[in-house]
């Protein structure tokens, strides 16, 4: 199977995608002896609409040629940065030498948000002498543009009567068990589409890759997350389907029924805003600790807001990725049940189950303003297949539940 690493290198191994943190993944370093970027300068898309038909200027599409091909700003002529975007410095000045020869215009340059395609185009552009101060680009990228001008999004001129040669590729993340769905899906479009899977190794991971234009879908973050990240980030992420969802239960290793665990026990909650408050609520249904209410309409229940701890429960606050890896310190664990079963534990034996996990439903997630793209309804009605589900069913044993 065709697997590519996704570098948004964050700390974690392994991450389990059906919770997240908010934090964003930290940028790779550069290599000591790499060249300093070209700075660049951002026009908005409010301008930018403004220069659609002044001939002193040209928009330069460099997103990968699947999407500037599906759709792009009218009048953009598409120029495919992927190769210099991931590091081939000699392929983004050869393709940028030949998209200004004879030209004298000032060029916008469109990538996915505004970042690492735009980028390579910079550089590659300062590389190879070209006016610089002619050199614009598109603030938040094509995900802007598309939100602000739904209508100025639109396919490339003869886009309708293009006959593609090849399967179109597709790339889609996921990490750990997660990445079965992924497996289940290529081997079954596999004569239709080339699925690429790629590892994520952060709970933001796929996210992050949809915004640099790594990633085109995943399976992988429940909705209740994605939305507070779409709030907090200003995206437009959305899941298509729902189609089934992670339980999730007490662990221990060294009890076996609520009874047993001590006074002064220790417990692995989630240390992010969404899942600490879902680990609380649950400990507080099963009788072992009582809230307060909380401060505000808005605001997340925190282990500050514990009235009750009968049993002097200690709190030990963990990123999700480090959960069951916490087995062996903690007298006991909250932890989804896929990641039970990946790390080679029953998933069914476990002190106290979530019912709340059914309204946590994860699907096929891309960013909004691709869903009418043809692959997207194709995935979906794969997803929704009895062969789907019996494949699924065969792997996850329950831990995963469909809708």
């Amino acid at each position: 199977m065709s697997k590519r690493i996704l570098s948004l290198l964050l700390c974690a191994v392994m991450v389990l995608g059906m919770v997240a943190c908010g934090a964003k993944a930290p940028a790779a370093e550069a290599p000591a002896d790499a060249p300093a970027d070209a700075p660049m300068q951002y026009i908005t898309p409010e301008d930018a609409k403004g220069l659609l038909d002044d001939s002193g200027y040209v928009f330069f599409d460099i997103r990968k040629a699947a999407d500037s091909g599906a759709k792009t700003i009218p009048g953009a002529q598409a120029w495919d940065m992927d190769k210099a975007k991931e590091g081939d410095a000699e392929a983004g000045k050869a393709t940028m030498t030949e998209a200004t020869k004879g030209l004298d215009k000032k060029i916008i340059l469109v990538c996915y948000s505004g970042k690492r395609y735009a980028q390579a185009a910079t550089n590659a552009l300062s590389a190879i002498g070209y006016d610089m101060s002619k050199v614009y680009t598109l603030e938040g990228g094509f995900t802007a543009w598309s939100e602000k001008f739904p209508e100025l999004a639109v396919a490339p001129e003869g886009a309708a009567t293009a006959v593609p040669t090849e399967r179109p590729v597709i790339h889609m993340a996921g990490a750990g068990l997660y990445l079965t769905s992924a497996e289940i899906l290529q081997d079954m479009l596999k004569d239709k589409y080339d699925i690429q899977i790629i590892t994520i190794d952060s709970n933001s991971g796929c996210v992050e890759g949809a915004i640099y234009g790594d990633v085109d879908c995943f399976l992988y973050n429940h909705e209740p997350w994605l939305m507070q990240y779409n709030a907090s980030n200003g995206t437009n992420f959305k899941v298509m389907n729902h189609l089934y969802y992670g339980r999730s239960a007490l662990y221990s290793d060294r009890y076996d029924s609520l009874d047993q665990l001590p006074d002064g026990a220790t417990i692995a909650i989630c240390n992010d805003s969404v899942n600490m408050e879902n680990n609380l609520l649950f400990l507080e249904r099963i009788g072992l600790i009582k809230l307060g209410e909380k401060s505000a309409s808005d605001a997340f229940l925190t282990t500050l807001d514990v009235v009750e701890n009968p049993k002097n429960i200690k709190f030990v606050e963990v990123e999700i990725s480090y959960a069951v890896r916490s087995l062996e310190e903690c007298d006991a664990i909250i932890s989804p049940a896929p990641s039970v079963l990946n790390a080679g534990k029953d998933p069914g034996k476990f002190l106290a189950e979530d019912p709340d996990k059914v309204n946590y439903p994860i699907g096929l997630t891309i960013l909004a303003d691709r869903e009418n793209e043809p692959w997207v309804a194709d995935f979906v009605a794969a997803l929704e297949t009895d062969e789907f589900a019996e494949r699924f069913n065969e792997v996850f044993q329950g831990a995963m539940v469909l809708y």
